[in-house]
């Protein structure tokens, strides 16, 4: 009989949303699997979300309690989908408890928090991972078991794209799929990259008041570019870093 581990999902924001479709297919893409999750709890900062998260996400229970949460004895498996701010003090109290954890990307906000998180599960004995989803995907497995066995030969070189930054694309949150743009020209290896925050408001379709002009020069680029980007910090940092406190 395949075993059944419980999950205590902490966040229930956008990447939670991810995480429990996630779960809600995992058996349709690896069986048998060794065990198959269960989602047992959701965690937020209110009741009102937490229970929003439960009905939409499917889970059993919800709770806006995360210390209660991590310590419940029918509870196998934290998974952490919270603002970075709050990743250290929850993967360290649930491995005290005995939890196994999955923590999202990034780690921590320091090395000395990522320090502590892994002598605290060190210490516990528990399995532990960082959400680096895609080393499971199907076809990154089979490449590496090619490597390993030599049948593709002497590997020489590799290359690996982290990210696009032209406007001939749009990137979905979901399904996860990038679509060429026609009305915009692709953009030439040699044109000036477009700033984050540009690509962000174009792929969220937010009004063009909202959005950076175009670059004119690298140095007065990297000036706006680098004041957006401290006035974005300004507004985000504190509203969602405190509420998780």
């Amino acid at each position: 009989m395949t075993k059944v581990m419980n999950v205590a999902m902490i966040g229930g924001g956008f990447m939670g949303k991810a995480h429990a479709m996630a779960y809600a297919s995992m058996p349709m893409f690896f069986w048998p699997a060794p065990a198959i999750p269960h989602r047992k709890v959701v965690v937020d900062v209110t009741d009102g979300m937490a229970e929003e998260a439960r009905q939409r996400y499917g889970f059993e229970e919800a709770s806006s309690d995360w210390r209660a949460v991590v310590n419940r004895p029918d509870v196998d498996v934290v998974d952490i989908c919270t603002p970075n701010n709050v990743h250290a003090e929850i993967a360290i109290e649930a491995a005290k408890a005995g939890k196994h954890i999955i923590c999202e990307k990034p780690l921590a906000r320091t090395v000395g928090e990522a320090r502590a998180m892994h002598d605290a599960v060190k210490a516990a004995g528990v399995i532990h991972m960082v959400a680096f989803n895609y080393r499971r995907t199907p076809a990154v497995a089979l490449a590496k078991k090619y490597i390993e066995e030599g049948r593709i030969g002497r590997i020489l070189n590799s290359a690996a794209p982290i990210c696009r930054t032209g406007r001939q694309t749009r990137i979905h949150p979901f399904p996860g799929a990038s679509r060429r743009r026609s009305p915009a020209p692709a953009r030439s290896a040699t044109s000036p990259p477009m700033s984050w925050i540009s690509l962000i408001t174009s792929s969220a379709r937010l009004p063009r008041s909202t959005r950076s002009p175009p670059p004119t020069t690298r140095r007065g680029r990297c000036s706006r570019v680098a004041s957006t980007n401290s006035a974005r910090r300004r507004r985000l940092r504190t509203p969602n870093a405190a509420r998780w406190m």
